[in-house]
């Protein structure tokens, strides 16, 4: 199981903003810009941007102030980590002390497998399968990552690394007009913190305080106005409080969820091809499933009633839930069903098995569940819920999921709803309360779970009839 560096970690920066990145950073290089700063470099991907933009590594100056980036910085730069202020402790202490001091990558192809080990939640089964095989095959595992550190310190020899405040960045006195700031700074209070806690393996002491993004931002922001450079910055999800003008790039995500690019000396790309540019997302049309009818008011439900569970992609299960709700937004799901009584379609429901799939739970989650209106059947409602916790809804989700288990352990339903009483009567008898919020406005935040209960669909609708 070949561990590679680009997954060791939260991911890079996304595609479309790296090659709007790379349009910039090439257009400006053409301009006779011949260096670029990163403060906050991360992964060292906007590095690789400026690299693939025509600067030369000796043009590139970057910094942080993760072990993680520093490492790697080190490296690229030709320093000695070991002057870095950490310290391995441990059982695996002496194994780092072994490794010669040339061994550059070697070293640090070390530390990144504890860090890893580090980072892997051994209580999540799935998750403790990697840490075993990377405890059990150390070596090998070492190898592959120390190859990579070798290719990696090659592509990026010559660059310049520091630990350093990304607030004093862009104070540096030998930065002048032709010099790029590149500012990705991190999006969340002590996202370092729980993203590099490795206390296990290594003890790691850095002075520097990590950025607010939500205090600091705007100040630091306008600072970087005043230089007679220009700073790119990364925002993320909202620019209304900015000049319009300084907004270059802009890429949706979600309805509510964009992520921005601005530059504080505008008149500079003008004429750059994607000033102002939106990246929207691909949508996709709801749309009904093939030709089917909907559940009427003239249709009935009998002992014969024939139940059919219908796996159908996002568009046709969000298609009803807007049909028979109002609009919810993100309501997002991993399995979406429709659900047919003698081929009419009477309901639209969403799971998420992540936590099964982990192994850290037993149950699929409902994220939602929503069937037709029905003045004939005013519990209906009632009815989609005997099918989603009854036994056989067992097999429609082992059917979806996987064809073949070997792993989890599938034994019922958990779910999550809002309600204004204590309870919801819809799941009386059916799912019992676990967890009870009342939130801010008075309403209840009610979660509810339950095994599968011993009957079929069948059962399911004998009960519904005789309720």
């Amino acid at each position: 199981m070949p561990l590679q560096l680009e997954k060791i970690f939260l991911g890079n920066t996304p595609s479309e903003q790296r090659k709007f990145l790379l349009g910039v950073l090439r257009y400006l290089h053409g301009k006779g810009f011949n260096k670029v700063v990163i403060p906050a470099c991360g992964q060292f991907t906007i590095a690789k941007c400026a690299k693939i933009a025509g600067f030369q590594n000796e043009q590139l100056v970057t910094s942080d102030i993760s072990l993680f980036s520093s490492l790697l910085g080190y490296l690229y730069a030709g320093k000695d980590i070991d002057e870095i202020n950490f310290k391995v402790v441990g059982k695996y202490a002496e194994g780092y002390g072994a490794i010669d001091k040339s061994k550059q990558p070697e070293k640090v192809a070390y530390l990144l497998l504890l860090m890893k080990m580090a980072q892997l939640r051994t209580h999540i089964k799935y998750e403790k399968v990697i840490y075993d095989e990377i405890v059990e095959n150390f070596g090998e595992h070492l190898k592959v990552v120390t190859d990579k550190m070798s290719k990696l310190r090659e592509f990026y020899k010559g660059l310049n690394y520091n630990i350093a405040d990304l607030r004093k960045e862009i104070e540096r006195p030998e930065l002048d007009d032709k010099t790029i700031v590149v500012i990705n700074p991190p999006a969340f209070k002590g996202g370092y913190e729980k993203m590099f806690k490795f206390e296990e393996f290594i003890d790691y002491k850095c002075d520097i305080e990590e950025f607010d993004l939500a205090k600091e931002y705007n100040k630091l922001y306008d600072h970087s106005k005043t230089k007679p450079f220009p700073v790119i910055w990364y925002k993320y999800k909202e620019v209304e409080k900015f000049d319009p003008n300084e907004v270059m790039f802009a890429q949706e995500y979600f309805v509510d969820r964009y992520d921005y690019w601005l530059i504080t000396k505008p008149d500079l790309v003008k004429d750059f091809d994607f000033k102002g540019h939106v990246n929207f997302k691909n949508k996709k049309e709801l749309r009904k499933y093939k030709n089917s009818e909907i559940f009427g008011p003239a249709d009935e439900i009998t002992p014969e009633t024939k139940v059919s569970f219908i796996s159908v992609e996002q568009e046709i299960a969000l298609y009803y839930r807007d049909l028979w709700c109002h609009k919810l937004g993100n309501t997002k799901a991993e399995h979406y069903f429709l659900i047919a009584l003698d081929g009419k379609i009477f309901a639209t429901v969403g799971f998420h098995s992540s936590e099964l799939f982990r192994m850290d739970s037993t149950r699929v989650f409902e994220n939602y569940g929503f069937t037709c209106p029905s003045t004939k059947y005013p519990n209906i409602n009632r009815l989609l819920m005997l099918f989603i916790t009854c036994k056989e809804m067992k097999k429609v989700m082992t059917g979806s999921m996987s064809n073949v288990n070997r792993v989890y352990d599938l034994r019922g339903l958990k779910t999550t709803c809002l309600s204004k009483y204590r309870k919801v009567k819809l799941n009386n008898g059916l799912m019992n309360i676990i967890k009870k919020e009342k939130l801010p406005d008075g309403m209840y935040k009610l979660m509810y779970d339950t095994d599968f209960h011993d009957y079929d669909f069948k059962g399911a609708i004998n009960k519904f009839l005789t309720e």
